[in-house]
């Protein structure tokens, strides 16, 4: 069933629409919608399968769409334009080519996304080549207030298949990552536009080369955002740029604790590259748990007048070789005389040569403090 600019299937006072074969598709129009002017909860999208296409519309808008199997996918539109109450992904193909996979921008589609996958054998599936650097795979915008989460991915996988980013945040609402896997290749697995939270407790959120978490350091109404990594997330890159890392925070924000780092891994798997690089000039990075690691750079790069706190069991390493490196690492960059790290438990090491090779490195003005830990290489511009 095609349509050209009208839509092809649709229903507007509180009727539920199934869909489990065919094929329907539309150009510039949306392939299936159904909304009520009451936004009725009833108004509800049920998808198992066939086949659902858009060019440059919208492939599937409602009010609450549900998505267990089955093919949806937009050209430069929009696959899903998720619903002012809900839309749930279990299984099926959710794609666009240089359009959203999953679009979350206007007042009247800001509710709950949830990305599980019910049944390994029907595996779930977003996906997009979409290549602006201020959208992504899924887009969430500012618009609407839903509560505090508005993506939650418990399975599955989403991803970008091209230079751009798998998830792009620029609302004031949660993520929520405990399964599944989420990556980019070059740009960011989950890119932090304004002050939503991100936290990340299981599955993986990874980027071959460019950053697995993205943040922005939006400064919004007294406030930043605040990443949480615990559980048995795995956070990974092969990021080398000299001044980013797997996990990269950019100038801005307010003075707070915005990495907290409690459980999981958080890596660089490429020579060079950093774990975790704090280039905001306010940002507090803790870590209390859990493995930092990195392979011949940074495991912690601090740049500005952040600071850097390691505490707890955390485990931080890296074989970095750097005559003027470590594994920890503060930069000249800084012009503060105030506390910047200070390590009062857990492990740092360098695993290449400790007897020559450096733990941390402090090259700042700032101070820099060890006490009650576990510390295996050298130090330098740290405070007895």
């Amino acid at each position: 069933m095609p349509a050209t600019w009208a839509k092809a299937i649709t229903a507007v006072s509180g009727n539920e629409v199934n869909i489990y074969d065919g094929t329907i598709s539309a150009t510039t129009g949306t392939a299936v919608s159904n909304y009520s002017t009451s936004s009725d909860s009833i108004d509800t999208i049920n998808i198992s399968g066939g086949t659902i296409s858009a060019t440059t519309g919208t492939a599937v808008s409602g009010a609450t769409i549900n998505i267990s199997g089955g093919t949806v996918s937009a050209t430069t539109g929009s696959a899903v334009s998720s619903g002012s109450i809900a839309t749930n992904i279990s299984g099926g193909s959710i794609s666009a080519t240089n359009g959203y996979a999953i679009n979350s921008s206007t007042a009247w589609n800001h509710g709950l996304i949830t990305i599980s996958e019910a049944i390994p054998s029907m595996p779930t599936h977003v996906s997009s080549e979409n290549t602006d650097p201020n959208q992504g795979t899924i887009y969430l915008s500012t618009s609407g207030s839903s509560g505090p989460l508005r993506l939650e991915i418990t399975g599955g996988t989403v991803e970008n298949t091209a230079s751009g980013n798998a998830v792009y945040n620029n609302s004031i609402n949660e993520i929520s990552i405990s399964g599944g896997t989420v990556s980019a290749i070059s740009g960011a697995a989950v890119y932090n536009a304004h002050i939503g939270a991100l936290n990340i407790s299981g599955g993986t959120v990874m980027a071959e080369t460019g950053n697995a978490v993205y943040e922005s350091g939006r400064y919004y109404t007294g406030t930043s955002s605040v990443i949480t990594i615990s559980g048995t997330a795995l956070v990974s890159s092969g990021n080398t740029t000299a001044n980013e890392g797997t996990v990269y925070f950019a100038a801005g924000g307010v003075a707070a604790h915005r990495l907290l780092i409690t459980g999981g891994t958080v890596e660089n798997t490429a020579a060079g590259g950093n774990a975790v690089f704090n280039n905001d000039t306010y940002a507090w990075v803790s870590i209390s748990g859990g493995k930092v690691s990195a392979t011949t750079g940074s495991a912690a790069y601090n740049y500005g007048n952040g600071k850097i706190y390691i505490s707890g069991t955390a485990m931080v390493s890296s074989a970095n070789t750097g005559a003027n490196s470590g594994t920890v690492y503060l930069t000249n960059n800084s012009s503060s005389t105030s506390s910047l790290l200070e390590i009062t438990g857990g492990t740092v090491e360098n695993t290449a040569n400790p007897a020559t090779n450096y733990a941390v490195y402090n090259d700042s003005t700032g101070v820099a403090t060890i006490t009650g830990a576990t510390i295996t290489g050298l130090t330098f511009g740290v405070t007895p």
